[in-house]
């Protein structure tokens, strides 16, 4: 424990507690388990929202690449498509 508290030290600290928050304590312990109780819950949402991903990202690298089917031959490879642009333009 990094505090090293002892017996004592802890009664101290919920006798100091219990007079400055009174009866306001059993409703402050409840929003606070509730805090803790919601974090836990958004951890854990976030965990499997990763473990979805990585998942996602192995299945598709399980996946064969596309075949790549090379153009015929004599074909216009030239990257403009069936009109190429004229090859002088000021005409």
């Amino acid at each position: 424990m990094p505090f090293n508290l002892s017996a004592g030290e802890i009664m101290v600290v919920m006798l100091v507690a219990l007079l400055l928050f009174g009866g306001r304590l059993p409703e402050m312990a409840r929003k606070f388990g509730s805090g803790v109780a919601e974090f836990r819950r958004g951890i854990r949402d976030e965990a499997r929202k990763l473990e979805r991903e990585v998942k996602d990202v192995e299945r598709e690298a399980e996946k064969p690449p596309p075949e790549w089917n090379p153009p015929a031959s004599g074909a216009d490879c030239s990257g403009f498509g069936p009109n190429p642009p004229p090859s002088n333009p000021q005409a």
